[in-house]
């Protein structure tokens, strides 16, 4: 079974010491990924099978490496950091399906800071009384983002 697709517009990765912390520009949310759950992600990414991320664990966690990439998918769906494609496959469905105990990832809730700015960044959308502050508003999308 081929993994779904992680999603890649709107999130920004930090990695240091074989962990990640994924932040998404859509929900203010940083989310904290093990280096077992970055395993996982790595393989969405790259468009890799459910056996193969299995294969590659085995090594580290024996019996429990299909469990673990199951929990890992299971968190990953739930923070939305993959795509759930699949006709007649709920989020919900799959999230209850996949997640086990295992903490393999986190998530924080960032507060807005551009109460704090006079301007704003890049990725978010455009607002006329005040100016991006890269000075460039993209209007060919909905809705239009500073550039």
């Amino acid at each position: 079974m081929r993994l779904p697709p992680a999603r890649t517009e709107d999130l920004s990765e930090a990695r240091t010491w074989g962990e990640a912390v994924v932040y998404d520009h859509l929900t203010d949310e940083a989310h904290w990924l093990s280096a077992d759950a970055l395993v996982v992600w790595d393989a969405c990414r790259d468009g890799e099978t459910r056996e193969a991320v299995v294969a590659r664990l085995k090594a580290k966690h024996g019996d429990k490496a299909a469990d673990l990439v199951d929990g890992s998918l299971g968190e990953l769906v739930a923070r939305r950091l993959v795509v759930v494609k699949s006709p007649g496959v709920s989020r919900r469905w799959l999230v209850k399906r996949l997640s086990l105990a295992a903490a393999v990832a986190a998530t924080l809730t960032a507060p807005p800071a551009m109460a704090q700015v006079t301007c704003i960044p890049s990725h978010r959308p455009c607002n006329p009384p005040r100016p991006c502050c890269s000075g460039q508003c993209d209007t060919a999308g909905t809705p239009p983002r500073c550039i």
